[in-house]
């Protein structure tokens, strides 16, 4: 690796990652969910041409444009990762919400419609049930903050690694919820 990645900088392209990047747009808390949402947003995009639904150059522009912009962006710069799959989630909520579906079908662009803004509410429950399982999570963590006397005294706080399987010599136990642990150091 070069001296300036080591460091946290320069500019590398993972291209055997990009087609996997396609893949897990859509990630959140729930891997099987992302899945799913993603299959059915291909879906759609795919399905659509069949079923109608098209594109004009001035609707699709912005969504290629994003594509693109992943295609030819780096991963990472100066040490930032995930430059080029940034642009993903809204390339492909572009190219849907671009879709003119008005040549198709009346009855199927309601489905369509329908379905797309029930896996909204579907996504943004399961993303409001993540957030207040994440604030849960955090308010226990912040309870071992009540545990430490600062003055001169080390700590180290293990979060989401578990237990060390033996005593580690130095290390008193001060405060353990699930896997996250809070060790005082004896020296």
């Amino acid at each position: 690796m070069p001296a300036a990645q080591a460091a946290g900088g320069g500019v590398s392209w993972m291209w055997v990652m990009k087609p996997w990047a396609a893949l897990v747009v859509l990630q959140d808390q729930s891997q099987l969910f992302d899945l799913l949402g993603e299959g059915l947003c291909y879906g759609v995009l795919a399905a659509g041409w069949l079923l109608g639904a098209r594109w004009r150059w001035r609707q699709a522009g912005p969504a290629l444009v994003l594509g693109l912009l992943f295609l030819v962006l780096p991963h990472r710069i100066a040490g930032s990762a995930g430059v080029d799959t940034r642009f993903l989630p809204l390339a492909l909520g572009l190219a849907l919400a671009t879709q003119d579906w008005s040549a198709a079908r009346p009855a199927i662009a309601r489905v369509v419609l329908a379905g797309g803004l029930l896996l909204l509410l579907a996504r943004l429950a399961v993303l409001g049930a993540g957030f207040a399982a994440y604030a849960r999570s955090y308010d226990a963590n912040l309870a071992a903050l009540a545990q430490v006397p600062l003055a001169g005294m080390d700590y180290l706080w293990l979060v989401d690694t578990g237990a060390p399987a033996q005593p580690v010599p130095g290390l008193q136990p001060v405060w353990q919820q699930g896997r996250s642990s809070l060790y005082r150091l004896r020296r």
